[in-house]
Order: structure tokens, then sequence, then C-alpha cells
């Protein structure tokens, strides 16, 4: 049996190699990355590494460069499964090869799984493989499934290192010929109910989690869940998103639920897989959407008439990240520009709209003072190493938001990563921007630690 993949990313490699490797498929990655490409080629295989169940070996059949169309084509041709791991706005990018390595199988059975954080996932990417032809779209199974689990970014490609726990599971009335024979692959009549507790309980209170720790300057989601006031939150949103999902779906019970919330959060408090808060916070517009994984659950707690101040205080949080640096907080300021986040927020279905005015009471009611300077820096270690380190330290007990400017570079003065990415040095002329209650005395500080004679 054979499955090629596209995306040998994370989740390409962590989760989809892996299992489908376990299944006994060989397994054939595509990947626009020719230094990744080279390395799977030239080891073979690579290394998933988990805290309970040690190291799983995954054999590589072959890894084939996206570019090379008929290497593509060829592969998609010979497999039983195709998946997809690169993200829903590509899946139309991938649609071509597909519909024309589907019309070119002899196979009787073929099954195609977009394993997406996209819903619709395989039935979307089947309407973007008939637009190229009908017979590929009409000639494999398109199953729409759940994937989980979390994979931080390597620092070695051949070895991923990835949490205990993990989800595959497939809408079987989609699926074409025999099934798997596997427990890793779990197949439901539907999976409606699966996606949505998936949808709320994972990556909803993972993205409240991120968000509300980017706001009090946690760089790691281990670090924000483990924050009172942060936990408060997430426990709270869990606690209603329980309810509300046990109200709608009979096949969950509320103690079932309390245990796959409580999961979760476990899950987010492990160390040994760090978890950037910038990565889970990205793209917080197409997160905002009205049946994504906040809006969603808040709008259902809503007309049930729940508290919705933990809801409020995360899509405040999330709102703010408008002037951060996370992957797509330019796209929300756009929106937000240009519709107000009212726009977002509101489902339009009435005058009063009590997450509207929760949310509007969540955030600042004014403007906070800003007070900017321009500082030479004739620190003799720059801002490198221990003067950054003394610089984030002390800036974390400010209630100021501090940024600092190098040229067109922004750093955060609450984050080490994002302070020595700066890359500022003795002789450089930064611009200081604190905004707060303590913006002067903020300044001031900065201004000191970028100034001092003092050898580091």
């Amino acid at each position: 049996m054979n499955a090629t993949v596209f995306g040998a990313g994370n989740i390409g490699r962590g989760l989809v190699g892996y299992t489908l490797d376990r299944a006994g498929f060989a397994v054939t990655f595509i990947d626009v990355d020719m230094d990744l490409v080279n390395a799977l080629n030239e080891a073979g295989t690579y290394e998933v590494i988990t805290e309970g169940s040690g190291r799983h070996s995954v054999a590589v059949a072959k890894a084939i460069s996206a570019m090379d169309r008929d290497a593509v084509v060829a592969a998609i041709a010979d497999s039983d499964i195709i998946a997809t791991a690169v993200g829903g706005a590509i899946l139309p990018v991938v649609a071509e090869p597909i519909a024309a390595g589907l019309d070119a199988s002899s196979r009787d059975h073929v099954n195609v799984v977009a394993c997406e954080n996209l819903h619709p996932n395989s039935s979307y990417l089947k309407t973007c493989v008939a637009e190229h032809s009908e017979s590929a779209a009409e000639r494999a199974g398109f199953p729409d499934v759940v994937v989980d689990r979390i994979v931080p970014n390597p620092t070695n490609p051949l070895e991923m290192r990835a949490e205990d726990h993990f989800e595959f599971t497939i809408h079987g009335g989609e699926w074409s010929g025999p099934k798997p024979v596997t427990d890793d692959i779990r197949f439901v009549d539907d999976l409606a109910p699966t996606k949505q507790r998936k949808l709320w309980l994972v990556n909803g209170l993972h993205a409240a989690t991120a968000w509300l720790g980017i706001s009090k300057g946690h760089e790691t989601i281990a670090d924000a869940i483990e924050d009172g006031d942060i936990r408060s939150h997430v426990d709270s949103l869990a606690q209603t998103m329980v309810q509300v999902l046990a109200a709608r779906h009979d096949e969950f019970t509320e103690e079932a639920l309390n245990k796959y919330a409580t999961s979760s959060m476990a899950r987010f408090s492990d160390r040994t897989i760090p978890d950037p808060t910038q990565r889970v916070a990205r793209n917080p517009l197409a997160k905002l959407a009205p049946d994504e994984r906040i809006l969603g659950p808040a709008r259902e707690a809503e007309k049930l008439g729940h508290d919705l101040s933990s809801f409020a205080a995360v899509i405040a949080a999330g709102l703010a990240l408008r002037d951060s640096d996370v992957e797509g907080a330019q796209e929300l300021d756009d929106y937000l520009k240009r519709e107000g986040w009212k726009t977002l927020i509101s489902d339009g279905s009435s005058e009063t709209e009590p997450l509207v005015d929760a949310v509007a009471n969540a955030m600042p009611a004014d403007e906070p003072d800003s007070v900017q300077a321009e500082v030479e820096i004739t620190n003799p270690a720059g801002l490198h190493a221990r003067p950054a380190a003394m610089l984030v330290e002390r800036a974390k007990t400010f209630d100021s938001e501090i940024v600092i400017m190098n040229g067109t570079k922004k750093g955060k003065a609450k984050s080490i990563m994002s302070i020595l990415a700066l890359g500022a040095s003795t002789g450089d002329v930064v611009t200081v921007t604190a905004t707060g209650a303590d913006a002067d005395e903020a300044v001031a500080f900065v201004t000191e630690i970028l100034q001092s004679t003092e050898e580091a």
C-alpha cells in the first residue's frame, strides 16, 4: 500500500506520515523545501520522539520536489491514499496535480484526505479537484478528517518531537473501499461532533491561552497556562464549552467532555514540547471567524445566557494582536481599520448583543498615554546577551507596553527573542515607545540600559 503526503512539515511528518507508516503504508513526501527533500531522501527515514512512547522510525519511500510535476503526478497515480498537510489556503494549488494523478491512476480504490484545520477539508479539496477534472473528483473518496497533535518546529529535520496524544478521525461514509486495519485511525459515521469538540476544546482553548499569554508577555503556552489569571479564564471557557457541547450532541456527556478539556490543558502545560505563543496565536482574523474556535462557542453561550466575561477577555486579547508581530497581525489591522471590531463580533441578529457589550467592557476604556524617545546605544554590549536579558526581565514589571524600533525592525521589550532579533549594536539609534500608565518610567529605564557604560 502506498501513500503520498503533500507537505513534509511538522504535521506532515509528525502526525500524517507517522500514522500512515504505522498503518503499513509506504510513504512518499512532496515538499517545496529542497533541503528537506534532499535530507529525507539521503536518510530514507526520520524519527518521531514522544515522551511516553519513545522513538518511532518512519520509513521514507522517497521525497519529491513539489516543482517536479511529472514525478508528483506519477506518485499520486501510484498511491492508495493521498494526504495533505499544507494549510487550507494551499489546497487549490495542490488540486491540479492531484487531479492529474487521479486521472492517471489505475487503482480500484483511492482516498484523498486533507489533514487541515479547515472544515470541511477533504470535501472542499474535492471541489478544487473537480475544477480541473470532474472524473478525477468522482473516482476517489474525499472523506473529511479531524486530526490533532502538537508538533513544535524541529531543530533537526530528521527528528520530530511530538506529544504522545494524537487524533486521526475520518468520516467513514465517504471512504472508498476497504478501510486500513489500524488502531491509530478512527472511522465514524458522523464527523460533526468530533470536529466541533476538537475545534472548541483543543483549538479554541489553545488560541485563548496564546492570545492571553501574549497580552501578559508569556513566550510559551506552558508559561501562559500556568498564569493564574489566564488559567482562570481558560477554565471558564472550557466549562461553558462543555455545557454547550453536551446540550448539542447526545453522544457526549459532560463528564467525558470535562475529561477531554482537562486533557487539553494538561497538554498545554507539557514543557517537554515547547510551544511558542507566537505560533499558536497566528492568523487571528481567521480564528475570529463566526463559526470558528472562539466566536462559535461564544455566540452559542450568548444564546443560552452564559456568562461571557472570559470570552470577552479572550476576544479583546485577540483584537489587540493587530499591533503585534504575530503572523497575520497586518491582515487583522487592515480589517479593523476598514470595518471596525464590532462588525467582526456582531452577528447582526438584534439591537442588543451581550457579547459585543462584554467585549467593549473588556477593552481599554481610554487610549493610554504614550511616551517616545530616540536613544543612541552606548552600552558596550549593544542590545545583546546580558543587556537584553536585564531589559526584558525588568520590562515585564511595567504596566506599559514597550516597543523598540531599530530601523524597520520592531522588538517587544517583554520578549527576549523579539529584542535579540533587533540586532541592535553600540552606536545604533533606536526609537523607544512606551504606552501605558507608567510610560515615562519605562522609557527612562530602557534608556538607562541602552546607555549604560557598565561592561556586560
